[in-house]
């Protein structure tokens, strides 16, 4: 920076050497005086240790309304970093991220901060970026397992989209193109016949930094004798994305090597072989549950256990009859051992597992198990 102020200065210097000669007085040149500032860049409830954006691309560029760009960084610059300009007004405006069309994972912050330069006191700026992303999640009441089945709902716009399958916990994130204010949404299952369903809607006016959740009902009544259309209402609601639930997704549960949505069927003779479900986590799990009917019938000591919480005693019983966890960020597994399976008994079995992280997030999802004769 030191030979931009340099020849600003000279500059103004010659400048004002010329204007005295034209206008035959003598003048004295106001120094153009330079000062320092100390930029950062941080996401909304950053504590100052940079974890929140480790790992992710930054960008900054510092103007004027008069100069225009006066500083950009690159790839390998190091934040907080110190600057020297001219005194004077100053924007810095920075990114967080990537901003692409449809994501799980990725997303984009953006921000910008005003700031003074001066000789007499150095200026400290942090400027702290938002979300950009439009999100939707989705929840179904438990009344839609009674008449669809492997379904999924699929949220996008022109230029990409995202299929949540199942009752994925996960949220879509979505940078809106240009001219386009609509997200549009397709749910589609199977009914109890085999028959195919579809239905289609739009989210209208989405915004960024707003999460909308689409919550999925049936409206009717169930015909034993089938025949009626399925009544499916779909209500959207938003909400603004606040600092808890923009850095912290819900964890996500899903069956490791077989189809959690699914249920997994055991026949007699069959070579069974362990079921291992895995928790994937943005922060450290403060609960990791399951529960089941079928447990104390089994010979498991009680209904449920929080492998978390649980003292290594309780974990050791549970142990010995083939249920296990290991539990750690950011991915935690539970495991259901052959011989656990051989302990339940014919028939249906379902059993619940459910994860929370320390920022609240929870998820919970079914393992559902038919032991035929």
């Amino acid at each position: 920076m030191t030979p931009k102020i340099k020849s600003i200065y000279i500059a103004a210097s010659l400048a004002g050497v010329l204007m005295a000669g034209m206008t035959g007085c003598t003048c004295v040149d106001e120094p153009v005086t330079a000062g320092t500032v100390a930029l950062d860049v941080s996401l909304p409830g950053d504590d100052g240790s940079r974890g929140l954006i480790e790992n992710l691309p930054v960008k900054v560029s510092v103007s004027s309304a008069t100069a225009g760009i006066v500083f950009s960084s690159k790839e390998d610059t190091q934040f907080p970093l110190q600057l020297t300009l001219l005194g004077g007004e100053y924007t810095a405006t920075a990114t967080v991220g990537d901003s692409v069309p449809a994501s799980f994972e990725t997303r984009y912050f953006k921000g910008n901060e005003t700031f003074t330069v001066s000789a007499s006191a150095p200026a400290q700026v942090t400027v702290v970026c938002k979300i950009q992303n439009t999100a939707v999640a989705v929840e179904y009441d438990p009344e839609v397992d009674d008449v669809l089945h492997n379904y999924s709902l699929t949220v996008g716009h022109s230029a990409g989209e995202l299929t949540l399958t199942g009752r994925d916990p996960r949220r879509g994130y979505f940078m809106m193109p240009a001219g386009e204010r609509d997200l549009t949404w397709t749910l589609a299952g199977t009914t109890d016949t085999g028959a195919e369903f579809v239905k289609t809607g739009v989210i209208r006016d989405v915004q960024p930094a707003t999460l909308y959740t689409v919550g999925i009902s049936f409206a009717g009544t169930i015909n034993p004798a089938g025949g009626l259309p399925i009544e499916i209402e779909v209500d959207t609601r938003a909400e603004e994305i606040t600092v808890d639930n923009v850095i912290n997704d819900a964890p996500v549960i899903g069956g490791i090597g077989f189809d959690l949505n699914e249920v997994v069927v055991l026949n007699s003779g069959d070579d069974f072989s362990d079921l291992v479900v895995g928790i994937a986590s943005t922060s450290a799990l403060a609960s990791l549950s399951v529960s089941s009917d079928c447990f104390v019938p089994a010979g498991l000591p009680a209904p449920s256990i929080d492998f978390v919480t649980a003292s290594a005693d309780d974990a050791a019983l549970w142990l010995k009859k083939g249920i296990r966890a290991a539990v750690k960020e950011p991915t935690s597994a539970i495991n259901f051992s052959r011989f656990f399976q051989t302990l339940l008994p014919e028939g249906t079995s379902t059993i619940t597992i459910r994860a929370v992280d320390t920022a609240g997030m929870a998820s919970t999802a079914t393992l559902t198990v038919t032991v035929n004769p």
